[in-house]
């Protein structure tokens, strides 16, 4: 008779890459991304078009998805957002208070062995289609050169130049 051994094996997931599907509405939410922050990611980029087809009511990934990935997933070392919509800069303001808060905690109590659970590899998050960027060493928020202005003058979305433009043709008649 003999005995199996079972070794405990983790989720080795190193590289996750997602482009949401707004046409056939294939969106990620809070929970899938939930599941997947108990994997070892080191990179995760989730992209989204902003175009026409965007349903803001089927996007269920939130800040608060991003906030447990980062929290979760303490070996991430790169997240990368593109018109992640209802990720708001609150969110990223919160992760870099995190950051912020377990570099201070690691330089108080450096231990003799250390296994650093507390410290987060995330070193760098990309952005794109947000009126802001997360650069620098420690990381830190800064304005685009252009958001100001954006938000005076916001650029009006495909729906509403066609809209303006049928409202034109319609008078014209």
């Amino acid at each position: 008779m003999s005995t199996a051994k079972h070794r405990h094996t983790t989720s080795m997931l190193l590289d996750l890459r997602i482009q949401g599907d707004t046409i056939t509405e294939n969106y990620l939410s809070d929970a899938s991304l939930g599941t997947i922050a108990k994997s070892y990611l080191q990179y995760f980029a989730y992209k989204i078009s902003s175009g026409y087809y965007y349903k803001e009511e089927l996007d269920g990934l939130s800040g608060k998805g991003i906030l447990a990935l980062v929290s979760d997933c303490r070996r991430l070392e790169v997240l990368e957002l593109e018109n992640a919509k209802r990720v708001g800069r609150e969110a990223f303001e919160e992760i870099l208070k995190m950051l912020a808060l377990a570099r201070e905690s690691s330089a108080v109590a450096k231990a003799v062995v250390s296994d650093d659970d507390g410290m987060f590899a995330l070193g760098k998050i990309i952005l794109a289609g947000y009126p802001f960027v997360v650069t620098g060493n420690p990381l830190r928020l800064e304005d685009t050169p252009d958001s100001n202005q954006a938000r005076e003058n916001p650029v009006p979305s495909f729906r509403d130049r066609l809209s303006a433009e049928l409202g034109r043709r319609m008078n014209r008649r």
